[in-house]
């Protein structure tokens, strides 16, 4: 079962759970509450309530919080409403418009270090070891802001490879969101650079790409300029073929906003990393998409041969997959297929790609890059830039036409103008073809691979490409909790 389809199954069944207690009511009775929301009614949590009114906390109060609230969110029969659950707490308990700054400041502590050490506990589920990290990413100053002293906690969470991978993205979206708030992140910053450069746990897949993506992203802020050891680190993960497209593209994005003088940086190795990665990302989608067509045609009973078992499209391989052009045991090669249809979204998607990863060479307007630090190179780095760029706006122009744009011919590289293939026509009548069709669109992503492929390699000995992308191998998506 592919994972999309798991992460629906898991939401569908999760969803009859919880809908199920609904329906079992009569129209005329109220659905009852959820166990944890009678815990206000306990005689120490009322004490506690009214010392918050007061706007300080006791050691008595704090321990009826430890002791009694805080362990609902490891309650097996609050697990449906751990996030209700968690926001009562924080918004309730932990109020910071009610308690004085030293009350605030020492339950914040109290609640911190609890979670802390709960996080990781044997046999907790792992629902509510993340509501628990996500816990300490929620509390707040007197000031309205997230709580300065946990931010360390949660940088150390993020890195701690013991921890379970869903803490350890909780904790990640805690320090994203300190980090949005303003709060410094240069004292967090070996962590995050472990964190974005450690080589990825087995089994990690797309949880552990998100985990690193996003400490890519919040290392340029935690170290604005690079240190010689990170930039080698950063620049190794570029060139690694290993590495999901997407945390190569973080990769360059990071050691291009942090590139200073004193870094050290291995300009033609970063520009290498940044061509192979750039190619990959298209071959992969092309790979996909090719991958894709060939299924459908199978399913629905269409082989789509070009010139029969015998000698077209499908022979060699057994005569189980289509070769794409080259015959059997070499020769001359038949006519090569067409590229497959695309959807629209892939091409966004590279255009995305494209551009960060020029931006990463040579940003518009103020900005580093590596064409700063590119010596030798920084000549044909900026040609590069500028070839990335082109692409990138190519791709993006094809579901984004301009309305002043330049007709093009048919099977050129940059689409028509409106009005034009994919416009409406003037006048306001219906023509034939109101949008681009998969396939120019797959063609245009053919033709983008291509043009980057013609480029020179930058460092010495790199091979012209790196090994073609394997079949079946879609580019993976960043994030773990299946979101767009």
């Amino acid at each position: 079962m592919r994972r999309p389809l798991l992460f629906i199954v898991v939401a569908l069944v999760s969803a009859v759970v919880a809908l199920a207690p609904c329906h079992a009511q009569p129209d005329d009775k109220k659905v009852p509450r959820e166990p944890w929301e009678s815990f206000a009614d306990d005689p120490d949590v009322k004490a506690y309530f009214e010392q918050l009114k007061a706007g300080t906390i006791d050691a008595g109060g704090r321990a009826t919080l430890t002791t009694k609230v805080l362990p609902l969110l490891e309650d097996p029969a609050n697990v449906r409403s751990l996030e209700r659950l968690r926001r009562r707490i924080r918004e309730g308990l932990l109020n910071e418009r009610t308690l004085d700054a030293a009350s605030l400041d020492a339950i914040n502590r109290e609640t911190a270090t609890w979670a802390m050490g709960r996080v990781a506990a044997a046999g907790i589920n792992p629902a509510s070891s993340v509501n628990t990290m996500l816990l300490v990413g929620d509390l707040r100053g007197k000031d309205g802001k997230p709580w300065p002293a946990a931010t360390p906690l949660l940088a150390t969470a993020a890195a701690d490879s013991k921890l379970p991978l869903a803490a350890r993205a909780a904790a990640m979206t805690g320090l994203v969101r300190h980090a949005e708030a303003g709060l410094s992140l240069k004292t967090e910053a070996p962590r995050l650079l472990a964190v974005a450069t450690a080589a990825p746990a087995a089994g990690s897949g797309e949880a552990g790409d998100w985990l690193a993506s996003r400490a890519l992203g919040l290392l340029p802020l935690a170290m604005p300029d690079a240190s010689p050891e990170a930039a080698g680190l950063l620049v190794k993960v570029l060139a690694d073929a290993s590495r999901s497209v997407d945390v190569r593209v973080r990769a360059a994005e990071a050691l291009g906003r942090m590139a200073a003088s004193d870094a050290k940086i291995d300009a033609a190795a970063a520009l290498e990393g940044i061509r192979a990665a750039a190619i990959r990302g298209l071959e992969q989608d092309l790979v996909a998409a090719r991958d894709e067509e060939f299924g459908q045609s199978l399913s629905g009973g269409g082989l789509a041969m070009g010139g029969g078992f015998g000698g077209g499209e499908f022979a060699g391989a057994g005569g189980m997959r289509p070769d794409f052009g080259i015959p059997p045991g070499g020769g001359q090669a038949v006519a090569a297929k067409p590229a497959p249809p695309v959807e629209p979204t892939v091409l966004e998607r590279d255009a995305w790609r494209l551009a960060t990863l020029a931006s990463a060479v040579q940003p518009v307007g103020k900005g580093r890059g590596i064409v700063l630090v590119g010596g030798d190179v920084a000549g044909d780095a900026k040609t590069f830039a500028s070839r990335l760029r082109e692409n990138a706006v190519i791709l993006h122009e094809w579901i984004h036409p301009k309305p002043d744009a330049s007709t093009k011919k048919p099977g050129a590289r940059k689409p028509v103008a409106a009005g034009g293939e994919f416009a409406f026509p003037q006048g306001g009548e219906m023509g034939t073809q109101t949008e681009p069709t998969k396939q120019e669109l797959g063609q245009a992503l053919a033709d983008a691979l291509d043009d980057l492929k013609a480029i020179r390699p930058f460092a010495a000995g790199a091979p012209a490409n790196e090994p073609a992308a394997e079949s079946g191998a879609a580019a993976p998506a960043n994030d773990p909790f299946g979101s767009p």
